[in-house]
């Protein structure tokens, strides 16, 4: 019983991370778009079904292939976020979108570089040079030094 509870607490740590990122990366992209243009960018549609609120807002990040445990196994790409929430990342890219996880890494001026570990859950060939995907947010990644 002690590692049920244990599992939980670590599994509910683990996406109040998510959650904390997923904020950071929203807040710094409004600010660097409020400092540009002098518009927040704050975009919530109103009735989603999703259990997670997801936000409808287009952040550039890089996308990198990845193994399951995190570790790159090809150079980014960049991509650009569709939606976003602390379960899960709408996005779009100009290269085919191969392989079952990725990493995604947001550049934020003021802090750290944010990075996400990914599980492709589907995705779309639109046009030769236009590729749409959705994937569940495993983790955060550490930073790279």
């Amino acid at each position: 019983m002690l590692e049920l509870v244990s599992e939980t607490t670590t599994a509910s740590a683990m996406l109040d991370d998510i959650a904390t990122v997923i904020e950071e990366i929203r807040e710094s992209y409004c600010r660097g778009c409020l400092r540009c243009t002098g518009d927040r960018a704050d975009a919530w549609p109103a009735g989603d079904r999703r259990s997670d609120p997801r936000e409808s807002i287009a952040i550039p990040f890089y996308l990198s292939p990845s193994s399951e445990d995190g570790q790159p196994t090809q150079a980014p790409v960049i991509a650009v976020t569709r939606d976003l929430s602390s379960r899960g990342i709408g996005f779009q890219c100009d290269e085919p979108i191969k392989g079952d996880f990725f990493i995604a890494e947001f550049d934020s001026p003021e802090a750290h570089t944010a990075r996400l570990l990914l599980e492709i859950r589907w995705r779309q060939k639109k046009s030769p040079h236009h590729y749409v995907a959705g994937a569940h947010i495993l983790r955060v990644l550490p930073d790279q030094v």
